[in-house]
């Protein structure tokens, strides 16, 4: 018998920076196939989360600590009561200029708008970037 083989598969999204306004997209993004790391640059910050992706990793431009000093607070925009933390990796080289990124699992993000909160500890909230997760 052949044992199998998991894969998770991973959605790569490289989020700006913004004052947390609702983010509109201009026009639905069309459904990517099933990869094991799917990169977008959506602008303003709209995705939808292809089948069969099990994370999705939120890639986080601009002048950023050194991630073992930070953690990310995912909260949906009209919910932020229900805020999750998640730990900050430091991310790869490229373009993006992301220094860090944090990965969340797809269960937490359910369609809908959200606001990523970058704090150094409790008390200092750095960064705020929003995006939307289209169904």
């Amino acid at each position: 018998m052949r044992a199998r083989c998991a894969t998770t598969a991973l959605l790569t999204v490289v989020l700006g920076a913004s004052a947390c306004s609702n983010p509109a997209p201009s026009a639905a993004p069309q459904p990517a196939p099933w990869a094991h790391a799917l990169t977008t640059t959506a602008t303003p910050d709209a995705f939808a989360v292809p089948a069969g992706v099990a994370q999705v990793q939120l890639r986080l431009p601009g002048d950023l600590p050194a991630p073992d000093t930070l953690v990310a607070e995912v909260a949906p925009k009209n919910a932020p009561d229900d805020a999750k933390r998640w730990p900050v990796d430091a991310a790869t080289a490229a373009a993006d200029g992301a220094r860090v990124s944090v990965t969340v699992p797809v269960y937490a993000l359910t369609p809908g708008d959200y606001v990523v909160t970058v704090w150094q500890g409790d008390a200092d909230a750095l960064q705020r970037y929003a995006f939307r997760v289209m169904p």
